[in-house]
């Protein structure tokens, strides 16, 4: 029989910390396996990462880019999915390339501003963090409208985890 300590591999790169509370999900990613509806985009901005708000782009329906406006909100289809095996780049999604949008379902998002559990999804509407979540209205530049479709179901500080669930027509 052979000696288990001769079928053990070392890491090609030595750890260098531990994370005693590493996040529950990635960002963008689905929350379980429970029921969700996923449709596919287009992307239309210059470019956009996961776990964004995404609204109906200018071809219409099959195309996405990130909110510009206020007035967009009224027209989010959904979150974009993180994809495992997508060549990771920055930004995530470029131009003309096809996004995995969340409709209906649970997802982990990254929060731009404070949520709590079982509280409003805000969605700034404009400018650097266009698509980001909040759990408030947020002012100036983080400006944010509600997105009355989705709800937090599980709240997070800022730049934590938060558990969105999201029932879009």
């Amino acid at each position: 029989m052979p000696n288990p300590a001769n079928l053990y591999t070392p890491p090609q790169f030595p750890q260098t910390t531990v994370n005693y509370f590493p996040n529950v999900g990635l960002n963008g990613q689905l929350a379980d396996t429970g029921h969700h509806d996923i449709t596919t985009a287009v992307a239309e901005s210059p470019g956009f990462d996961v776990g964004l708000a995404i609204v109906l782009g200018a071809g219409g329906y099959g195309y996405g880019r990130l909110p510009a406006a206020s007035g967009d909100i009224a027209s989010v289809i959904g979150f974009s999915l993180y994809e495992a095996m997508r060549e990771p780049s920055i930004p995530r999604f470029l131009p003309f390339v096809a996004v995995d949008i969340l409709r209906k379902g649970r997802i982990w998002i990254t929060a731009q501003g404070i949520t709590v559990d079982n509280g409003p999804v805000f969605i700034i509407y404009s400018g650097a963090n266009a698509g980001q979540l909040r759990g408030d209205a947020g002012s100036g530049g983080n400006a944010a409208l509600q997105l009355t479709r989705a709800t937090v179901r599980q709240g997070s500080a800022a730049g934590g985890m938060s558990l969105v669930e999201v029932n879009l027509p």
